[in-house]
């Protein structure tokens, strides 16, 4: 089953034996997969499901391209068993083999499993067009962080200026232009610099308050945190 292997191949990236038991529950049907999520999201951060996520999905599709030539070539064996055998025997053979193919039908689809929800979100990943000269970044965040940024400065300004931003945003969305130059573009306007400071200092801010309280209500994050610390301090 597809989705075995995605669970499989998603927890060996992540070579995390936590993530192995909580795919366990979700395959008993005691947890959903979007709790599943949660908690994998909690202790490995975005990027890193990110790339785990990339890493099964690419499994997947190997484990099924290769359970489809193995169908193929059974096919095409039992076609030239069909060849030598006798007119009753192969009329036999041949409804079994369309029986065979009918009720593999569906299965080269790796997300079949998945809820309508999701499927949307995964066909909105495949769709992006976004664009960075940067090498080994989470594109897909920092997409969304670089729209969202632009449409808050949008608040700052009227008239041609926040049509100018309007602009840079559509061009990101249809790769028209790299995250990091729609960034130079809106650095370009008048008091830019000032309203971007403002936005990401305050967004620190917000960011250091709410890693101080998840430390103290969460044991789990308090141990990550001071891991990422001290490899920062190493660094």
């Amino acid at each position: 089953m597809s989705e075995d292997v995605y669970f499989r191949a998603f927890c060996d990236y992540l070579n995390c034996k936590e993530c192995a038991e909580l795919a366990k529950k979700v395959e008993k049907g005691q947890m959903s997969k979007e709790e599943f999520f949660e908690e994998v999201l909690k202790k490995h951060g975005d990027q890193k499901v990110e790339q785990a996520h990339k890493y099964a999905m690419n499994v997947v599709e190997a484990s099924l391209k290769k359970k489809e030539s193995e169908k193929k070539e059974e096919v095409e064996s039992k076609k030239e068993e069909v060849e030598v055998k006798p007119k009753e025997e192969v009329k036999q053979t041949q409804t079994e083999v369309k029986k065979e193919e009918k009720e593999g039908e569906g299965e080269a689809c790796p997300v079949c499993t998945y809820t309508e929800e999701e499927l949307k979100e995964v066909e909105k990943r495949k769709g992006l067009k976004v664009k960075s000269d940067l090498k080994d970044i989470c594109l897909s965040c920092v997409a969304g962080m670089t729209l969202s940024i632009v449409k808050i400065m949008e608040d700052w300004y009227v008239d041609d200026n926040r049509k100018k931003l309007d602009d840079i945003r559509k061009k990101i969305i249809n790769g028209e232009i790299t995250v990091e130059d729609a960034i130079v573009e809106v650095l370009k306007l008048p008091g830019a610099p000032e309203a971007m400071d403002r936005i990401l200092k305050d967004f620190n801010s917000v960011m250091e308050r709410a890693f101080e309280k998840a430390a103290n209500e969460s044991e789990e994050f308090k141990k990550w945190l001071e891991k990422t610390q001290a490899q920062s301090e190493i660094a």
